[in-house]
């Protein structure tokens, strides 16, 4: 008797591993696929979760079918599956708009499907259950390995750049530094072109903001296009004015961000670094991204004023919540609440303190803000919106509309702060231009009747006082943009080039 109630109790202990194993399986292949741009600690709240889930479904199962382990693991393991892929399902049924589908009625569908398809699987023998458990968790477990086999090469790889991302500090030595000016590249990712405001979003009041610019002494260019509208291809060209292919995977574009020719030619002549890189940002970026080799890390001087912690998931487990049941709440509850507090200060932080901070001269400025970049939280007036409407396209404009407010203030006071016998060089650009690729999901896609070259027409305007001569023109591609600093400011001789999209 007692031999018996043994065997069951490891029967039972070894079944909950099937619908343990199908959760294992969806965050394994989730991380893998966006393994270059995440880190490993991003899957344990998810996975926790998730596990919990499969282990009550599992143990509810076995008190319904009462000395039937291996048939309660496969009805524990139908109604996972059901549950795991029911975001996918959603999203495609909505995109096919045969019905009108809501989550209120899809959940009971799915809910009685599962208990249907558990209540079939009841009725097979035990001997047949248990072989089908040993097929299943197999081909579960290999599954699993292949996306481990996967996931190690990224990770050792990434390992090996970050340990050769050691931030060190300079100290300009014998060299002379005096009359260089500070140099500042504000990136606004995702910020469209002049001409996309004009033709495609019909808002004329973008001329305003290039006369503000021209004002206050910038030269502004029109019809400047990226190479791709790739973030991580877009830096990593222009920080080492030259080519690179745009199909590398983010790992390899890593080592071009981390180690530079604009910042390894700064750091020679005496220049701090000074960084504020949002791209590599755990919440809303490259989570992977290793630091770049600067003097100055400015992350560590922007204080959030939201002090609670609401990130249950992460950015990582909200992708993989939106495949699942957890879908709806995704909807009504902001799981990225910290990050979008941290996003906030950061950009106010660059338009109200970047200019006043107390840094070594003469200093090169990198601030990479991912705005007008979704999350589409301001309005034009600067209120914010609620979490639902963050991945809408249709509140893009709006949050562009802020972003030139932003721009404005930003440079007015680095400029009201410098002097006036020293002017810095000033670079404002976008990465790319609007996207329009989508929401990663939530409901809402993205610009109708978008063309695609839309995508790369960027930003561009210069401030450099001391360099009249410098050969600015309409249209010039972006992997010149240091190119022409150098040339004017150290007497070098880089040539300029097109690449060719």
């Amino acid at each position: 008797m007692i031999g018996e109630q043994k065997t069951q109790s490891i029967d039972y202990l070894l079944g909950g591993l099937l619908p343990l194993f199908s959760v294992v399986f969806l965050v394994v292949f989730t991380y893998a696929t966006n393994a270059e741009i995440l880190t490993l600690s991003s899957i344990w709240g998810i996975l926790g979760v998730l596990s919990v889930i499969a282990v009550l479904v599992y143990i509810l199962w076995a008190l319904l079918l009462k000395k039937k382990p291996y048939q309660s693991a496969l009805a524990a393991f139908l109604f996972m599956i059901l549950f795991l892929i029911y975001g996918g399902v959603y999203n495609l049924l909505v995109k096919a708009d045969f019905v009108p589908i809501r989550h209120y009625n899809l959940l009971v569908l799915v809910i009685v499907l599962g208990r249907y398809l558990g209540w079939a699987v009841s009725k097979i023998s035990m001997e047949i259950s248990k072989k089908l458990w040993v097929l299943l968790i197999s081909l579960a477990g290999i599954l699993v390995l292949f996306n481990l086999a996967r996931i190690i090469p990224v990770e050792i790889q990434k390992r090996s750049q970050l340990s050769h991302a050691v931030i060190t500090q300079t100290t300009p030595g014998e060299v002379d530094t005096s009359g260089k000016p500070d140099i500042y590249w504000l990136v606004f990712d995702e910020f469209a072109g002049f001409d996309v405001m004009r033709d495609y979003c019909h808002y004329p009041e973008i001329d305003k903001f290039i006369q503000d610019l021209e004002n206050l002494g910038f030269q502004v260019v029109e019809n400047s296009h990226a190479s791709s509208y790739y973030t991580l291809h877009q830096i990593a060209t222009r920080l080492n004015y030259e080519p690179l292919p745009s199909d590398l995977n983010e790992v390899e574009y890593y080592k071009y961000i981390t180690e530079n020719k604009v910042m390894n030619e700064l750091k020679s002549r005496g220049y701090t670094s000074v960084v504020l890189d949002e791209a590599g940002s755990a919440e809303l970026g490259f989570q992977a991204k290793p630091p770049m080799n600067a003097d100055i890390h400015l992350e560590d001087y922007v204080e959030s004023t939201d002090a609670s912690s609401s990130m249950v998931f992460g950015s990582f487990g909200l992708l993989v919540a939106r495949q699942t049941m957890l879908a709806p709440l995704t909807v009504y509850y902001n799981f990225e609440n910290e990050g979008i507090a941290k996003h906030r200060d950061t950009i106010y932080f660059v338009s109200d303190e970047l200019a006043n901070l107390d840094l070594p001269e003469p200093k090169f400025v990198y601030s990479h803000l991912l705005f007008p970049h979704m999350p589409f939280m301001f309005t034009e007036n600067g209120t914010y919106l609620e979490s639902p409407y963050h991945h809408d396209w249709d509140y893009y404009l709006g949050q562009y509309k802020f972003s030139v407010k932003i721009i404005l203030r930003t440079v007015r006071s680095i400029l009201d702060e410098s002097d006036p016998q020293n002017p810095p060089i000033i670079i404002l650009q976008s990465d790319h231009g609007a996207r329009s690729l989508g929401n990663n999901g939530s409901g809402q896609g993205g610009l109708e009747n978008y063309d695609k070259e839309y995508r790369t027409s960027i930003m561009f305007a210069l401030y450099a006082p001391n360099c009249p001569e410098m050969p600015l023109r309409d249209g010039i591609d972006p992997i010149n943009t240091f190119p022409l600093v150098f040339n004017c400011l150290f007497d070098m001789d880089i040539p300029y080039q097109q690449e060719y999209r």
